[in-house]
């Protein structure tokens, strides 16, 4: 295969990775590495839409107030302006910048977000693609945020270029993402939301400078998030959760093992067999999330002794690898 990246646009004949089937839809995604920067990307990437997240349940934790990225934008001495944070959900970093004197805006895909931020009292957020909002923007911010935004967009090239465009000369564009060379201690305990179409590309620190540098940014600062106890067992524990699920649907739902799709939808088909029981009561979703939550403490709590040592040591020798990687750059 030969084509462009679609995050350096340079030609070139990318290396496979890797294949994986979405669960939710059935498609089949290859997994390429491209041999000019180093970003790995996915074919085909069209975008889902809303109604594919609601579906899907990546095992993430919820942000908190104290969140690592907030923190590392927050703490890195700019003067308050105006700031764009692109890909908003519901304004929790707006709300924290807001009281530290920045001058709000956001954006988001999500228009269920965007009421949610609105009713936390931000004014100034949109639900619109950022194409649209972006060409009636240009140079008038000082600064915008990417929490974890790039890595599901499928053309990143493009939102860099243009969001480029709305930044003043000297603006700051601060991003976040998974961080590619964080510790899996091997390829099949790789998170589920780091495969297409949630996640259609990976990035490390050197190929996201490389992407950066062509989009004609400079980079000024680059950090990794420290690994904590719980992230190791996180990534066991989902990866054990997937190989019961199978089963478990046999059991309480009376449907085939080899049914490949998730507990919501065999629920909402009504392929299911009629509930009672333990089996009426898992069709709560609310509960079902409890269950996986408590199951994912009580994995934390027990690996504790052998893990928190695992991850000082780890911190301690390869600090430049993280779960997330941090980087401030300037539209000179």
């Amino acid at each position: 295969m030969s084509g462009v990246c679609p995050a350096c646009r340079e030609e070139m004949t990318p290396s496979a990775v890797e294949v994986h089937r979405d669960r939710i839809q059935g498609k089949e995604y290859r997994l390429y590495l491209c041999a000019v920067c180093g970003t790995g990307f996915s074919e085909p990437k069209e975008p889902v839409g809303s109604d594919w997240y609601g579906r899907a349940h990546m095992g993430e934790a919820e942000v908190q107030k104290a969140d690592w990225r907030y923190a590392a934008f927050l703490d890195a001495g700019l003067l308050p302006g105006t700031l764009l944070d692109v890909g908003c959900g519901a304004g929790t970093f707006l709300l924290l910048a807001r009281e530290r004197g920045w001058k709000v805006s956001g954006l988001d895909f999500n228009a269920e977000h965007i009421r949610s931020a609105k009713a936390a009292g931000l004014e100034d957020v949109v639900a619109q693609d950022y194409r649209d909002y972006f060409k009636a923007r240009a140079s008038s911010y000082d600064a915008a945020t990417l929490f974890d935004v790039l890595e599901h967009v499928p053309e990143p090239a493009d939102m860099l270029e243009r969001l480029r465009g709305v930044l003043k000369p000297g603006g700051r564009l601060a991003l976040t993402l998974p961080d590619g060379e964080r510790p899996l201690p091997w390829a099949g305990l790789r998170e589920e939301w780091d495969y297409p179409p949630y996640h259609y590309t990976r990035w490390t620190e050197a190929s996201l400078r490389s992407v950066l540098a062509r989009a004609g940014f400079e980079v000024e600062a680059a950090r990794h998030s420290p690994i904590h106890a719980g992230f190791f067992s996180g990534l066991l524990y989902y990866r054990l959760l997937n190989l019961l699920f199978p089963p478990l649907k046999r059991l309480l739902l009376g449907v085939p093992a080899s049914d490949s799709r998730t507990w919501t939808d065999i629920l909402a088909s009504g392929s299911a067999a009629p509930p009672g029981g333990l089996r009426g009561a898992l069709t709560r979703g609310e509960l079902r999330q409890s269950l996986t939550n408590a199951g994912l403490r009580a994995m934390n709590i027990a690996a504790w002794p052998l893990e928190a040592p695992l991850a000082l040591a780890f911190n301690l020798l390869a600090p430049r690898r993280g779960r997330t990687l941090f980087l401030l750059a300037r539209r000179p």
